[in-house]
C-alpha cells in the first residue's frame, strides 16, 4: 500500500463538520472501505427486495445470483404470486428467472405506485444476492442490499453524461423505491427540474410492503432526496375525499426502511461514440453509510483502463480538492451536488 500511494489520485474534503461524500462509480464495481459508519455495511442477509426498470432490449433476461456458505433454501415471491423455493447447495448458484415472473417484478408505470412489483427473497440462513437485468453488455448487474441494511434517507447520484449526438431521453435516469415493511409514507424531493416535477417540490406517497415507486426523467436526477416518514400530511390523496378508513387502518403506519435502486435506461461509460449503450442499474446505500474516507480499487486486469467517477456532497458548503499528476482543482458543493467527471488510470483514495 505504501508503494501504491505514490501513484494514487486523491480528493481532499474540508474537515468542517466532517462533510460526507458520496462516490458513485460509472464504469466499474468498486470496493469501498470506510472509517466509520452507523449502519450495516455488508451484503449478507436473510431478506431482500428486488425490482426492475423496464429494459427496452429485445434480449432481456433476469438472472438471480445467490451465494451461501452452506446448504440452505431461498423462497422468492415474484409480485403477488406464491413463493418459489430454490435449494442452494452452498457456494454460488445462478438462476435464470422465467419471463412470466420477470413481468411481475418490473415497474412499468412511472411517477406512481407499482403495487407489489418486487421480488421478496427470504432465506433460512444468511446469503448474498445479486441480480442482472441483462441485455447485451455488462453494466446492468448489482448486489442486492438486504432489508436490514435498508435506510430511511437516500440522496441519488445519477450518471447523466450522454456522448455527443445521443438523445437525453436515451440516457433517462431511473429510480425505484421499495418499501420493506408495513404502511410507510415516502417523502421525495428532486434537486433539479424533471418533466412534471419542479425542483424542491416535496411529494409524499404511502407504500405498502413490496410496493415500488418508479421515477423516470430525461434529466439529471442527481440530488433527488428520499425519506421514510409517518407524516400523512405529505400524501396528496387523489380524487374526491375517500370514505373514512376503518379504525385500524393506520395502526401499523410506521417509518419502515426503504430499498432504492437507481440507474439509466441506456448509459455510455466511454467518450467515443453513442454505441454501445447499456442498461444500467445499481443498489443505492442509504445516507447513513456515507463516510469521510474511501479506497477504490478496480477489477484486476483493468488497471490500464481510464476509469470514470465523481463525488457528491451530502451537506452544504463541502469543499473538495482533486489532486492528480495532471490537475489540482478545488470546488465547493452544496448537498446533492456533484463534481464533474474525474478520469483516472490508477486506484485512488478519497478523504475528508
Amino acid at each position: 500500500m505504501l508503494t501504491l500511494r505514490s501513484s494514487i489520485n486523491s480528493i481532499v474534503c474540508s474537515r468542517d463538520f466532517f462533510r460526507h461524500l458520496w462516490l458513485p462509480l460509472a464504469v466499474f464495481l468498486a470496493f469501498v472501505c470506510q472509517t466509520s459508519v452507523s449502519a450495516q455495511t455488508d451484503t449478507w442477509g436473510r431478506e431482500f427486495f428486488v425490482s426492475l426498470f423496464e429494459n427496452e432490449s429485445d434480449n432481456q433476461k433476469l438472472f438471480l445470483h445467490f451465494y451461501s456458505d452452506g446448504p440452505t433454501t431461498a423462497d422468492v415471491t415474484y409480485g403477488t404470486g406464491t413463493p418459489v423455493t430454490y435449494d442452494l447447495p452452498g457456494g454460488e448458484v445462478t438462476i435464470e428467472v422465467p419471463q412470466a415472473y420477470v413481468s411481475r417484478v418490473t415497474a412499468t408505470s412511472n411517477f406512481v405506485i407499482n403495487r407489489k412489483a418486487s421480488a421478496h427473497i427470504v432465506s433460512n440462513d444468511k446469503i448474498r444476492v445479486s441480480f442482472s437485468n441483462s441485455a447485451q453488455f455488462s453494466t446492468d448487474a448489482t448486489a442486492a442490499i438486504p432489508a436490514t441494511a435498508g435506510g430511511h434517507q437516500y440522496i441519488v447520484p445519477n450518471w447523466f453524461e450522454p456522448p455527443m449526438g445521443a438523445l437525453p431521453a436515451e440516457n433517462s435516469g431511473r429510480i425505484l423505491i421499495i418499501n420493506t415493511g408495513g404502511r410507510t409514507v415516502v417523502s421525495m424531493t428532486p434537486k433539479n427540474n424533471i418533466p412534471g416535477w419542479a425542483a424542491g417540490e416535496e411529494r409524499g406517497y404511502m407504500l405498502e410492503q413490496g410496493d415500488v415507486f418508479s421515477i423516470s426523467g430525461a434529466a439529471d436526477l442527481t440530488g433527488f432526496e428520499i425519506k421514510a416518514s409517518t407524516d400523512l400530511d405529505l400524501v396528496d390523496w387523489p380524487g374526491p375525499p375517500p370514505p373514512p378508513p376503518p379504525p385500524d387502518f393506520f395502526d401499523d403506519l410506521d417509518c419502515h426502511s426503504l430499498i432504492v435502486y437507481y440507474g439509466n435506461q441506456k448509459s455510455w461509460a466511454g467518450l467515443c461514440s453513442a454505441l454501445p449503450a447499456s442498461h444500467m442499474v445499481e443498489a443505492l446505500p442509504p445516507v447513513t453509510t456515507s463516510g469521510t474516507e474511501f479506497m477504490v480499487v478496480p477489477f484486476g486486469g483493468r488497471l490500464t483502463s481510464r476509469h470514470t467517477f465523481f463525488a457528491m456532497a451530502m451537506e452544504d458548503n463541502t469543499t473538495l480538492t482533486y489532486v492528480s499528476p495532471l490537475q489540482n482543482v478545488t470546488v465547493t458543493l452544496d448537498k446533492g451536488e456533484k463534481t464533474s467527471s474525474i478520469y483516472s488510470n490508477y486506484p485512488y483514495i478519497l478523504t475528508s
